[in-house]
């Protein structure tokens, strides 16, 4: 008998116990009882991309997190041959996301801690997208001055940044000092907001 719903759990190092339910051959992906992947998140994504003004031809894409992948389909759906380079700390949702994802358009995925290998680039990118936690919480460093001033250093002229802070509103004053804000909003549960470099 075809099973429609399964649920399976998986253990990481990094984010702890993850939890993959698939229905219909639809996955999502929690940890710590948060959405990283599914459709809630999708149709997030979906709806914040739809932002970022069209006049600026975004051709390259750095992504700070990388859940399950809802972004990522919604940013080649968006930004058709766009390149997007992911940073990602934890080997288990990298692993996650190609099993999950085996007929996306490739990717060039880092692993590593995103205070870390940001501040070393030397690349700008047209979109930068910040969507940086583990459960429903955000690295302490992703509200200190030199790692927001390093994601501000990585965005093209004229390019934006993306930033998810959800809940965690303490972030936006040292975002704000460091990026021109363009927009802030509300999808359901999570702040949104869309800067220019200054």
């Amino acid at each position: 008998m075809w099973n429609i719903f399964n649920q399976k759990t998986m253990t990481s190092e990094k984010n702890g116990k993850i939890v993959v339910c698939s229905t219909f051959g639809k996955s999502d992906v929690f940890v710590g009882g948060f959405h990283q992947s599914s459709g809630y998140i999708q149709r997030m994504w979906r709806k914040a991309l739809k932002h970022v003004p069209r006049s600026v031809p975004i051709k390259t894409v750095l992504m700070l997190g990388l859940g399950g992948g809802s972004a990522v389909r919604e940013l080649q759906k968006r930004f058709h041959d766009c390149v997007i380079t992911v940073i990602e700390w934890d080997p288990a949702m990298i692993g996650l996301y190609y099993e999950l994802n085996p007929n996306n358009e490739p990717i060039t995925i880092l692993e590593g801690d995103a205070t870390a290998l940001v501040p070393a680039m030397a690349v700008k990118f047209d979109l930068v997208i910040v969507d940086l936690f583990k459960g429903n919480e955000t690295p302490k460093q992703l509200g200190d001055h030199p790692m927001v001033k390093a994601i501000a250093s990585v965005v093209a002229p004229n390019g934006y940044c993306l930033l998810n802070a959800f809940v965690s509103l303490s972030l936006l004053p040292v975002f704000d000092q460091h990026l021109s804000r363009v927009e802030m909003w509300k999808y359901k549960f999570n702040t949104l907001l869309l800067y220019c470099g200054l």
